[in-house]
């Protein structure tokens, strides 16, 4: 017979905090208290990077919190890298030891959140309480497979960031190899041409800026066709359908 894995209200295997927000005068910033998150504006990849404090904190989130979004957008997570002074807009989730694993946890939250929004439809404002996310189930296996489980989809997060960071520096290089090819272009050899301010003598003055001698300004009129597109109602055909069909 086939097992599942056991469920369990969040409320069980964690403890939530709900945010509260401070009085303005106590939001600063020359970084006396605690980092201030009032929502997920902040929130990062992973984590999240305050831009104000908070002295004397209301509500503290603990490093190691899976930080949540209750307003809307609702179910937006990230993770306390530190601890948090958090308000109205977020909820700090943090595993009971003897039940839980952070790392885990946020991955359950995360698989869960259309539990979440449906709770959230029932008012104008898009929300949940404390009662709704304490009420959330989480799967709940012994935690030796939950250790085990955050390790394999911590690796995952690992391996995901550092092809987003690669992805990130290959764009860098294409914006620069772009910026030359379009500036300064190639010579009949195939080689990039030099900077003008190596070889100023390669180059002339236009209202593109500087551009190689060899190159003739114009403009996307001139050079191609150039259509405009139109506005229809529901049920109207474009006229010029068949006409853009043979062309």
């Amino acid at each position: 017979m086939r097992k599942f894995m056991p469920l369990a209200p969040l409320g069980d295997v964690a403890n939530v905090t709900m945010g509260q927000s401070p009085n303005s005068f106590n939001v600063n910033g020359d970084e006396r208290g605690l980092p201030f998150l009032q929502g997920c504006a902040e929130f990062g990849r992973r984590h999240p990077t305050a831009q104000v404090h908070c002295y004397p904190p209301l509500r503290v989130a603990r490093r190691g919190s899976t930080l949540l979004s209750v307003r809307a957008p609702v179910g937006t997570t990230n993770r306390a890298d530190q601890d948090y002074c958090i308000g109205r807009g977020l909820a700090a989730v943090l595993a009971k030891p003897e039940r839980a694993d952070d790392v885990f946890l946020l991955h359950a939250i995360q698989q869960n959140l259309n539990y979440l929004h449906r709770r959230s439809q029932g008012s104008t404002f898009l929300a949940i309480g404390s009662n709704d996310l304490r009420s959330m189930p989480v799967p709940a296996p012994d935690l030796r497979h939950q250790h085990r489980i955050a390790e394999i989809l911590s690796t995952v997060d690992e391996a995901i960031e550092q092809t987003e960071a690669l992805i990130a520096k290959t764009q860098q290089i294409k914006a620069g190899l772009m910026h030359d090819l379009f500036t300064r272009g190639v010579t009949p050899d195939g080689q990039l041409r030099p900077p003008r301010e190596e070889a100023p003598q390669l180059y002339k003055e236009s209202p593109l800026g500087w551009i190689p001698k060899e190159w003739e300004p114009s403009d996307v009129g001139s050079e191609n066709d150039v259509s405009s597109g139109i506005t229809l109602g529901p049920h109207r055909r474009p006229a010029n359908l068949e006409i853009l069909r043979r062309r």
